[in-house]
């Protein structure tokens, strides 16, 4: 398994996840703490950097759709950006491709 990895950094927009590794059943809920975490920040919104994730199971995915979730109860946006291939065919496979704003 690729060592998870997740950091919290600011871009003056929002605040930014850089998540790397793999996301699944061991992890999800340290990914989905880490953006609860910057949904209370003063930022209006979260960037999720998955540029380094090299696997997404269905439970990441759920830990992706739960920040979304609490991002819009938050007044928040919740924003995946640098997504690689990978986790692009699964959004598709899972029909949540307009779930999320990607950029």
């Amino acid at each position: 398994m690729a060592d998870f990895r997740i950091s919290r950094g600011e871009d003056g927009a929002a605040a930014t996840l850089h998540v790397a590794g793999e996301i699944d059943l061991a992890v999800a809920d340290d990914l989905r703490e880490a953006g609860l975490s910057c949904l209370e920040s003063n930022d209006p919104g979260v960037r999720v950097d998955l540029s380094e994730v090299t696997f997404i199971d269905s439970t990441g995915l759920g830990a992706l759709v739960s920040l979304r979730t609490a991002a819009g109860e938050h007044g928040k946006t919740l924003h995946l950006v640098n997504v690689p291939a990978e986790v692009s065919r699964m959004l598709e496979l899972t029909g949540l491709t307009d779930t999320f704003r990607v950029a």
